[in-house]
């Protein structure tokens, strides 16, 4: 009996990291989510609204975006802008209460 060589393919990195996340979403709601300068507090609840927004998409899982919801908003320039008055913003840069 001969030896039979099966290839086994590769596996291909499909999960985005946390900063590409970041990066993804800053791309995708450019008036919500900023890679650099000032920083806007968002609104209450988008979890849920980007969930629904990026459901199908292959480049986001509910895990990694919450992830990268709590990174995002444990950054310092967050936390600054996150003051008493401040206007939150939806994902189209919306006031937000």
């Amino acid at each position: 009996m001969s030896e039979t060589q099966i290839e086994v393919p590769q596996t291909v990195k499909t999960t985005l990291t946390t900063k590409e996340v970041i990066a993804y979403l800053a791309d995708k709601f450019p008036l919500c989510f900023f890679l650099e300068g000032e920083i806007k507090p968002l609104k209450i609840g988008l979890f849920q609204e980007l969930s629904e927004a990026l459901n199908g998409d292959e480049n986001v899982s509910k895990t990694s975006l919450r992830q990268a919801l709590r990174i995002y908003t444990m950054n310092w320039r967050y936390l600054r802008a996150c003051q008493a008055g401040a206007i939150r913003v939806g994902l189209q840069g919306e006031e937000a209460g």
